[in-house]
């Protein structure tokens, strides 16, 4: 959606509001982040852009990692490379908990009947489903082709999220 990405800091961070900081830094301030915190304790998943620093993500991605092997917050009941009915059930707190970036495409898709079919290709036929994604084949590939029906009802992505770059 063209939103600008940014880090909040709710304590000290160790530099002023528009300075720079070196290289050799950049982890460390990462970490001290309310995103970082967020990421690390399973609260958040990381989502990265095209145009996200690729240190940054290097961090995020290893904080996540850290949190998915310890099953903390949204990592233990996260479906989306498992399978998961697209369904608004599958958005509620008892849910999937489906990664966010296909949330979103989850919760515009109405239909009375889960069919796994009818998602993916509805989702090809919608503008932001042939946005592209890096990361989850050698070559870009559009998003709606992350998608793999499980079964009749399921579909599931079957890809390291954190490994993810998507197209805005």
């Amino acid at each position: 959606h063209q939103r600008p990405l940014g880090y909040l800091f709710t304590r000290n961070p160790g530099f002023k509001h528009g300075e720079e900081i070196s290289a050799l830094s950049v982890g460390a301030v990462l970490k001290s982040s309310a995103n970082y915190r967020q990421v690390s304790s399973g609260a958040a998943f990381p989502a990265f852009y095209d145009n996200t620093e690729e240190s940054h993500a290097a961090n995020f991605k290893i904080a996540a990692d850290k949190a998915r092997a310890a099953k903390k917050g949204v990592w233990a009941h996260d479906m989306t490379t498992l399978g998961f009915v697209p369904t608004p059930d599958a958005l509620s707190g008892a849910g999937a908990l489906i990664y966010p970036k296909f949330y979103r495409r989850v919760a515009k898709w109405k239909t009375a009947k889960p069919d796994a079919q009818a998602f993916v290709k509805w989702l090809k036929a919608q503008a932001d489903g042939k946005k592209l994604v890096i990361g989850a084949a050698r070559d870009p590939m559009p998003l709606w082709q992350l998608f793999e029906v499980r079964s009749k009802t399921k579909v599931a992505v079957p890809y390291d999220v954190t490994k993810l770059w998507f197209s805005e």
